[in-house]
């Protein structure tokens, strides 16, 4: 049974909570999405993607590219913050 080195368990770490963040993220997505009447046609059009690429981004399925990141958060009026608050707070409590 072979141990894991501190650089391991840390990129272990790292890979989860970056996995766990992205979940939180895409949950946030589908939920600003919806509270504003818009359809995965009319988002993906809002942000420049394809309507199966935003898909992806709020089943986690693909890491969102920071453009498209940055476009949802205009079109929403939010912070980054409000998107991403409270991921690592409750991934490690």
């Amino acid at each position: 049974m072979s141990r894991l080195t501190e650089q391991e368990r840390r990129a272990k770490r790292h890979a989860q909570l970056s996995k766990y963040i992205g979940y939180k993220v895409g949950q946030a997505l589908k939920k600003h999405r919806k509270d504003h009447g818009l359809n995965n046609e009319k988002m993906a059009e809002m942000i420049g993607c394809h309507p199966q690429t935003f898909s992806k981004y709020c089943g986690m399925n693909s890491d969102m590219r920071l453009d498209s990141f940055l476009k949802v958060v205009k079109a929403f009026n939010l912070s980054i913050e409000d998107l991403i608050k409270g991921t690592e707070y409750e991934y490690w409590n």
